[in-house]
């Protein structure tokens, strides 16, 4: 049985009761069986520790009319049975209680507050530290920030160098096709071969191969540099929203 089957079993033999004191009852027994899973308990442990639904639900109804627990057996108790009659002849003494090993009887602790140590030194004082010593800690501070900023215009000039040198070979590539494709017909001018183009048409071709790889490159150290800016903006991000919070 779990949580919520348990409180759900609770919760339908208190009924009669007014629904604020059910409330309160099974968060009451929602926290002891919290408490016991924080205790490292698995939650079907914890759920067996409180006891069968009707002993718990007993014990409320024992504790809202100001009796002392009895944690009797549901199968016995009748929320809804009328109390004995005298002149009937039925005993009107209570039955006896049922008591369970105390070592069985799953204790409420209440969670320890977290207290919050205050700082052993005068708010002045630590103003007056923080001004004295900005001359060492603000430079550190500017330090960081200027080979952050260093490093981060290096990688977009590095990016943009490799892409201008990619745009040039493939420039070069198209203007050796061209020339390739010119050369035969003013080679009679000129007096350029047939040998001259086909060493052009070479030159554009390894030209042209150069600049695919390297844009395939630039592609690949673009997306690099990119993602180590998300990183860094994402963990500054969560330190200064951690400080905040």
């Amino acid at each position: 049985m779990n949580k919520q089957q348990f409180l759900a079993e609770v919760r339908s033999r208190i009924n009669c009761l007014p629904k604020p004191d059910i409330d309160r009852s099974l968060d009451y027994c929602g926290e002891m069986i919290d408490d016991l899973m924080e205790n490292g308990m698995s939650e079907e442990e914890a759920v067996a520790a409180m006891g069968t639904p009707g002993q718990t639900a007993s014990d409320i109804l024992s504790d809202s009319v100001g009796q002392p627990p009895s944690f009797a057996s549901s199968d016995s108790f009748d929320p809804h049975a009328s109390a004995p009659d005298p002149s009937s002849g039925q005993s009107t003494e209570p039955p006896p209680d049922r008591t369970i090993p105390p070592e069985e009887v799953p204790k409420y602790t209440v969670p320890p507050q977290t207290q919050k140590s205050g700082s052993s030194f005068p708010a002045w004082l630590v103003i007056v530290l923080l001004v004295l010593g900005f001359p060492l800690w603000g430079s550190l501070i500017l330090t960081v920030f200027a080979l952050a900023l260093t490093l981060f215009l290096l990688l977009w000039t590095a990016l943009i160098t490799l892409y201008a040198i990619d745009f040039a070979l493939a420039v070069c590539a198209i203007a050796l096709l061209a020339v390739g494709f010119v050369s035969p017909l003013i080679g009679g001018v000129f007096g350029v071969g047939l040998a001259s183009a086909l060493g052009t048409f070479g030159l554009a071709l390894v030209c042209g191969g150069c600049a695919i790889l390297l844009f395939l490159l630039c592609l690949l150290f673009g997306k690099g540099v990119v993602g180590l800016h998300k990183v860094c903006f994402r963990a500054l991000k969560r330190l200064f929203v951690r400080k905040g919070a």
